[in-house]
């Protein structure tokens, strides 16, 4: 998926492109700096995961607990990638 950003010339920042994505066949926005955790839960689907546990103290994606199946635009395969990172 393609990364568009648009400069707002009135107060100079950039503003990112939504983009659209599937999550089990649903239609879900999404922004290029958002993970797929957090896209998954924004709209109602639940992913298992260590990352909230804080008392773990561990680095986000180590765990491997939110293992997600993605398949990229234009690529047939499919991926295994942490949700969380």
């Amino acid at each position: 998926m393609s990364t568009e950003k648009k400069k707002n010339v009135e107060d100079n920042t950039m503003e990112e492109k939504t983009m659209i994505g599937y999550i089990n066949g649903k239609e879900v926005e999404f922004k290029a700096n958002e993970t797929i955790l957090e896209v998954a839960a924004r709209n109602g689907h639940f992913i298992p995961t260590l990352c909230e546990m804080r008392e773990l103290n561990h680095a986000p994606g180590t765990c491997r607990v939110c293992l997600t199946e993605i398949q990229r635009a234009n690529d047939p395969r499919l991926y295994l990638v942490t949700s969380c990172d």
